[in-house]
């Protein structure tokens, strides 16, 4: 079998007919370039980026889900919360009965972009990655440890910087085979922008069977 590369300019045309493909199907226009983090979640809380950690977006839909059956394993998790809006505060590691005062506390209720989300269970983190795909090839930054991701890339000497088809070998051997699709349809999506995730050692997240989460696709 002969494998074609297509040229660039059928690439970008592939590109943007899967982007409008997705566009039809959740009646949603998607931005060519996702340069705001306001934009960024917005995308993000309608799926858009695929598998992600559990999140709210009102003070009532959090106790509305942590009282329902549907819901039994939001008592051993821990929460942040923060607001949308720059400057505002934020909070971590809060355990389920903690959330609302802290929101009180903080005077978050009220504020029309509240975010309260899972925190990831870093204890069976493996990797976590900045990736894109630029001209000159696909790129990944990497740093390993069981640490939130910011946390993981300030020490220098665990970053690792991959690039061509090392970096996608490295990615194939980290990411199950679903995440790594999905990561490669983000790729198409949004070209030059990169997509910030982390894997675990056991499926996480609210996409059945995924071992990795995407925490941002930003274009800068």
């Amino acid at each position: 079998m002969v494998i074609r590369e297509l040229p660039s300019n059928e690439i970008v045309a592939a590109n943007l007919a899967l982007v409008e493909a997705i566009e039809a199907r959740l009646a949603l226009t998607i931005p060519r370039r996702v340069r705001e983090k306001m934009t960024m979640y917005e995308l993000y809380e309608r799926g858009l980026f695929g598998n992600h950690l559990l999140f709210w977006t009102s003070v009532e839909q959090f106790e509305n889900d942590l009282a329902s059956a549907d819901e039994p394993n939001m008592t051993k998790m821990t929460f942040g919360v923060r607001c949308l809006i720059p400057g505002k505060p934020v909070r971590y590691h809060l355990k389920p009965n903690e959330v609302v005062p802290a929101i009180n506390e903080l005077g978050l209720r009220y504020y029309p972009k509240i975010h309260i989300s899972q925190m990831a269970p870093h204890q069976y983190g493996t990797v976590s990655c900045e990736i894109c795909d630029r001209d000159f090839g696909l790129v990944v930054k990497t740093a390993t440890g069981q640490v939130p991701m910011r946390t993981a890339f300030a020490d220098q000497e665990s970053v690792t910087i991959l690039k061509g088809i090392n970096a996608r070998i490295w990615l194939r051997r980290h990411l199950d085979f679903a995440s790594f699709e999905d990561i490669f349809m983000l790729l198409a999506m949004f070209p030059d922008h990169v997509i910030e995730t982390t894997s675990f050692s056991r499926p996480v997240g609210v996409v059945w069977g995924r071992n990795t989460v995407v925490w941002e696709v930003r274009y800068y």
